[in-house]
């Protein structure tokens, strides 16, 4: 009993030390963790967000969290790398939609984050280096482990309604699914109906808008294509 009472009075140092690169930044996440989340949750402070994100947010738009709720389980705007400044390369982050977290989540710099109205984002662990964009009208699923570059474009829609002569709508918006263990280089650009299963190696500048029924190629190309097999890659490092 004495034990778990000095461990309780020793938790929020025990806290301040381990997070003590981000203390500027606490306020601003603990009040967005109370709007985000109930009590018990917010008081542990999974949502880390860097005082340079400009947060949007509906009335309607949620976050769940469906694994552990450990303090700085999502950070948003932070900087790990030294070709990105947290302080200069702005991010912005819109919620309108449903995001579904089942990991650890890390966004750098300069991303841009848009979930519309009834739209569905669902990750697990993932690692964006910077610069993202991602505009989700429908639905992006991120599997275990998903690592992206920088400069990557991510829309399951095309932003604007293409119609037939009778006046119906020809391009309407398709889900995203990127499976386990996926690597996407810089530069690249995921469509809508982009499906690709697992142990996948995506090269710089590609275009990808189909669904890849292989594990363990490197794509590649616009439109990206499998210019190697039986390959996979070292995760998070």
């Amino acid at each position: 009993m004495m034990i778990r009472k000095i461990r309780y009075i020793f938790l929020p140092f025990s806290f301040l030390y381990i997070n003590r690169h981000i203390l500027w930044h606490l306020p601003r996440s603990f009040y967005y963790n109370l709007i985000f989340f109930n009590i018990s949750t917010a008081i542990r402070c999974p949502l880390f967000i860097h005082n340079n994100v400009k947060i949007q947010r509906g009335e309607n738009s949620q976050i769940f969290i469906n694994c552990n709720k450990k303090s700085g389980l999502i950070k948003i705007g932070f900087n790990a790398t030294n070709f990105y400044s947290s302080s200069f390369d702005k991010s912005v982050f819109t919620i309108l939609g449903t995001w579904i977290i089942n990991g650890k989540v890390d966004i750098g710099p300069k991303s841009r984050i848009s979930i519309g109205s009834n739209a569905i984002l669902v990750t697990h662990r993932l690692w964006v280096t910077g610069e993202l964009l991602m505009i989700i009208r429908k639905k992006v699923y991120c599997a275990e482990n998903v690592l992206m570059a920088w400069h990557i474009t991510i829309m399951d829609h095309d932003a604007h309604g293409i119609f037939n002569i009778e006046n119906e709508r020809i391009n309407p918006e398709k889900d995203i699914y990127l499976g386990e263990n996926i690597w996407i280089g810089c530069n690249t650009t995921i469509l809508k109906g982009t499906s690709l299963k697992r142990d996948i190696i995506i090269g710089a500048g590609s275009v990808v808008a189909t669904k890849i029924n292989e594990v363990g190629v490197v794509l590649a190309g616009n439109p990206a294509r499998i210019i190697k097999k039986d390959v996979t890659w070292g995760g998070f490092y």
